[in-house]
């Protein structure tokens, strides 16, 4: 049976945890969030298990050496995050207390994408993710609300059991009506002024990638690899810090479904829109993607 990538995601954030706490001979905090993540842990075959714990020791010890750990003393238990603090834009999913300040890092396991975010016909996603406190424009409410009244009609002509898959049209008389509006929407707001671009930039950088200052680490499989990140936005980590963008660039449409945003220092995007469930529903889920980095962000890539 396959395993869900809920339960290898969690897994590593356990392994990574655990790695964490032999390294700086301290605890993993006892919650509902580290106790569901080592049950996905010891869910997996013993082979899994050790090839995770091979990426996280790799991982692990990397950071310890890059952060100067070993002659900081850590300073609590360590504590993987529950699911809701990234709901305000804290990613880091496993977190190191020590002298010096907290080190937070996200763990992915075989996939990088960096947020699922929603758009519905009540979302104020301008608002939602602290892109301006002015939230989005009357055009874009205007723009969205046929697409929404089409999905409602769907819904409930068809007694809400109607499918996503049961749509042919769905492409052409949703998803791209929608992403327009969606794209259009960050055009406008970005040319209302240079403050609000770079208020709208920094904002979609922060929302996407987090608030906090991290290091991503994302085990991947065939070959075995294990990447580290750091994002290192308020300058609090070893590493150099990242530099955000001021401007929008340009808003390319790749698909019906899929838009691509690119902005300046060296960021660009990808958006894409998708149906979550089997059934016709009032919100989609985008599926966004970092396609550009800026060159300074720290990386680094190891075999395990």
């Amino acid at each position: 049976m396959a395993v869900s990538q809920t339960t290898n995601g969690k897994a590593f954030e356990w392994a990574t945890a655990d790695q964490l706490s032999k390294l700086g001979s301290t605890n993993i905090k006892k919650s509902d969030a580290s106790e569901f993540a080592r049950s996905c842990f010891e869910s997996l075959s013993p082979k899994t298990q050790n090839d995770m714990c091979k990426a996280a020791e790799m991982a692990v010890a990397h950071i310890y050496q890059l952060e100067h750990l070993e002659s900081v003393e850590i300073n609590g238990e360590i504590e993987i995050a529950e699911d809701k603090r990234g709901q305000s834009g804290d990613v880091r999913d496993v977190i190191l207390p020590t002298r010096k300040g907290l080190i937070g890092i996200s763990c992915k396991n075989n996939h990088d994408a960096v947020k699922h975010s929603r758009l519905s016909g009540k979302i104020d996603f301008v608002k939602k993710w602290d892109l301006s406190k002015s939230g989005c424009t009357d055009i874009y409410w205007n723009d969205i609300e046929k697409v929404f009244v089409e999905i409602d009609g769907i819904r409930n002509s068809s007694k809400r059991k109607a499918t996503w898959k049961e749509l042919p049209n769905k492409h052409s008389d949703i998803y791209k009506p929608l992403m327009q509006a969606f794209s259009h929407e960050l055009l406008r707001q970005s040319d209302i002024s240079h403050f609000a671009s770079k208020e709208l930039c920094e904002g979609l950088v922060r929302y996407l990638i987090g608030q906090q200052d991290f290091y991503k680490v994302i085990r991947r499989e065939n070959p075995n690899l294990v990447e580290i990140q750091g994002f290192n936005l308020s300058g609090s980590l070893a590493c150099s810090k990242t530099k955000l963008p001021s401007r929008v660039l340009d808003v390319e449409t790749a698909s019906d479904s899929t838009i691509n945003l690119a902005m300046d220092k060296g960021y660009s995007f990808s958006f894409r829109v998708h149906s979550a469930s089997t059934l016709v529903e009032r919100s989609l889920k985008l599926d966004i993607r970092a396609i550009g980095l800026p060159q300074g962000i720290y990386a680094h890539h190891a075999r395990y």
